[in-house]
C-alpha cells in the first residue's frame, strides 16, 4: 500500500496532472480578483481560501517553483 501511496503522489504532482488539480482553485483566485475589480465599491476586502500540503505541492510544480523530483 505503502508503494502505491508514493506512486499516486509521483503521478499528481507530475507536469499535466498538477495543472488538472489546480485549475478549479486558480479559477476562482481569478474570479475573485475579476470581481474586485468590477465592483470597486464592494465592502467586501477579504477572501480567505485555505488549503493544504497537498493542494501546494501541485502548485509549485505548475509554477515551475519546484520539481516532482525535489518534491
Amino acid at each position: 500500500m505503502e508503494h502505491l501511496h508514493y506512486w499516486y503522489g509521483y503521478a499528481k504532482y507530475n507536469n499535466d496532472l498538477a495543472k488538472a488539480f489546480n485549475t478549479p482553485k486558480l479559477k476562482r483566485v481569478i474570479a475573485d480578483f475579476d470581481d474586485r475589480i468590477a465592483n470597486a465599491e464592494k465592502k467586501l476586502k477579504w477572501t480567505f481560501l485555505s488549503c493544504h500540503d497537498t493542494d501546494l505541492m501541485p502548485l509549485n510544480q505548475y509554477l515551475d517553483l519546484a520539481s516532482s523530483k525535489c518534491i
